[in-house]
């Protein structure tokens, strides 16, 4: 990775050893939040985004992982959504994340870099090969 590249990833792995530090409270909505401004703050200044595979797909990924008949809910809620048990054809309103229980967001944040490391190729599965 060169001067004026970023890889989402390196920043993912960086969050994962100390989330607290990044985000905050554990949660996929704070890890979302943090990579979408993230990524905001790299286009603003011009760096060329070298993340392969491309992060944009893994809202795909995890709406076919997770049995959801689309991806417009956002992976932070669909993973969230599944730590809670309910099921892919749920009816989505905001009211679901001020449910959870802290562990049951930081138990969806950890489930979030596992799939992460699935997604990535350390075991791109489910034949996703997107």
């Amino acid at each position: 990775m060169g001067k004026g590249e970023y890889d989402l990833y390196k920043i993912i792995d960086l969050v994962r050893r100390r989330s607290g530090m990044f985000i905050g409270e554990p949660s996929t909505i704070s890890m979302s939040i943090y990579l979408s401004g993230y990524q905001q703050a790299m286009r603003d200044i011009g760096a060329k985004d070298v993340t392969s595979p491309d992060f944009y797909e893994f809202h795909n990924w995890v709406q076919r992982k997770l049995g959801y008949p689309s991806s417009t809910a956002g992976w932070s809620n669909m993973i969230l959504a599944n730590i809670l048990g309910l099921p892919p054809n749920h009816s989505w309103n905001i009211s679901f994340k001020l449910d959870a229980s802290e562990e049951q967001h930081d138990q969806a944040l950890k489930r979030f870099f596992e799939f992460i490391d699935e997604y990535r190729g350390k075991g791109k599965t489910n034949n996703e090969q997107t």
